[in-house]
């Protein structure tokens, strides 16, 4: 049986880039929709801004934003100042992937591209974008599919209604002019937007459009997919379409889910799949613990990341928060961008081995995820730099290989490129 779906949402909306106050501030509550298939957003029970933070300018709050900070946050800035030193990237050009060729494609409810944080951040089809109105200039069956595709439209016309998708965008890839203004965590990094979801469609046609957004995304050429969404029941042709995605080289990064579910007991799909290309990802508060609403599962969730109380982008220029797996994978997929824009040669399952070598355990998560504890960005680089790789034809034939090299070192190159050592 196909998989149905519902949100849980809960987020608060910080309008434009003015202060905080009650005036401006939203909270949406559960809205069920169906049953089955979720889009791994927000719980209910953490959602909200806390007392400490009203009135303060958006700049300040952005500054902050403790997904970002070290300690049970993915230290972003202790992995940039790494990166200084070891003279990978110059001190000017910190906090900027903005000239990596790196993917990501944000398979949700559309990304907001006119956002002044994301206008950097558009992956786009040149084809399409040179060519005629109307017409499928690069023949592939898709026209005027200049930064993505809607399948619940139809159209290259690519919009975000709810805001989930934006708000991962943000946290991937959200860059800003301003010493203190909102980024993610690999600024610049390019978006593909590829929209499943539509509130009035049903369960089963929210499933076929996930098959063809997969499909599509590996089609034009991500290197990441970001997939929030998820159920109980095992779905043969989304299957496929990872399984397609794994023989690309492809890198899934998915939601564990909101079920407050062991997952080893009862799955989660697709992050329950088992591929050697998915990445499944549980959610942690500030303080480091598993927030109420995220599934685990010690046999088949690979990380934990922030996500509880999480600030990025919302459509129409505002910054929201919420919470969730949805998150957390967010923070996993531009952990990713960044490691592999440091170091292109890496395959899919490379990087994903980075990033579960290079956590930092904790007791809290002791038998709750694979590695036993939340993603770290220095360690992540470290563990790039030092990384012992397989050489090969391509990605697809890892198994092909017979000669190890190390990569010995982070070398600055004008595309964040690791410099293979001779």
């Amino acid at each position: 049986m196909l998989r149905q779906l519902y949100f849980i949402m809960g987020f608060a909306a910080i309008v434009g880039s003015s202060s905080l106050n009650a005036q401006n501030m939203e909270i949406v509550t559960e809205e069920p929709i169906a049953s089955g298939l979720k889009l791994s957003g927000l719980d209910p029970e953490v959602s909200g801004l806390s007392g400490s933070k009203m009135g303060i300018p958006v700049s300040s709050l952005l500054d902050s934003e403790w997904g970002m900070l070290a300690n049970p946050g993915l230290g972003l800035k202790n992995a940039w100042d790494y990166l200084v030193k070891k003279k990978a990237v110059k001190a000017s050009k910190a906090f900027d992937c903005s000239s990596s060729k790196i993917v990501v494609a944000i398979i949700d409810t559309g990304v907001d591209f006119k956002h002044k944080n994301l206008q950097e951040s558009a992956w786009v089809n040149e084809s399409e974008a040179k060519g005629a109105a109307g017409s499928d200039d690069d023949r592939d069956g898709f026209a005027d599919n200049v930064n993505g595709w809607d399948f619940t439209t139809n159209t290259g016309n690519i919009v975000d209604g709810h805001g989930h998708g934006t708000h991962l965008a943000g946290i991937i890839s959200g860059k800003s002019t301003e010493a203190n203004g909102f980024k993610g965590v690999c600024p610049g990094v390019k978006i593909m937007s590829v929209r499943y979801f539509a509130s009035d469609s049903s369960g089963i046609k929210n499933l076929e459009n996930t098959v063809k957004a997969i499909r599509y995304a590996v089609k034009h050429g991500a290197n990441i997919i970001n997939y929030s969404g998820g159920g109980a029941s095992f779905a043969k042709e989304e299957y496929e379409a990872l399984k397609e995605a794994r023989d690309r080289g492809i890198l899934v990064v998915a939601a564990a889910g909101n079920e407050r579910n062991d997952t080893s007991v009862r799955p989660y799909f697709p992050a329950s799949y088992d591929l050697n290309n998915i990445i499944s990802v549980s959610a942690i508060g500030p303080e480091g613990k598993l927030i109420p609403a995220s599934n685990w599962g010690a046999k088949t969730v690979n990380v934990a990341a922030p996500g509880g109380g999480i600030l990025s982008l919302q459509q129409n220029q505002a910054y929201g928060f919420m919470n969730g797996t949805s998150q957390a994978t967010a923070f996993v997929s531009g952990l990713s961008a960044l490691v592999w824009s440091l170091n292109p040669q890496l395959t899919n399952l490379e990087v994903k081995q980075i990033i579960q070598k290079s956590v930092i355990k904790t007791a809290f998560l002791r038998n709750k995820v694979i590695s036993d504890g939340y993603v770290d960005a220095a360690l992540a680089v470290k563990v790039a730099a030092e990384f012992k790789s397989v050489p090969t034809k391509s990605k697809i034939q890892l198994k092909k290989a017979s000669k190890l090299r190390v990569i010995s070192g982070l070398q600055a190159l004008p595309s964040l490129r690791v410099k293979e050592s001779q």
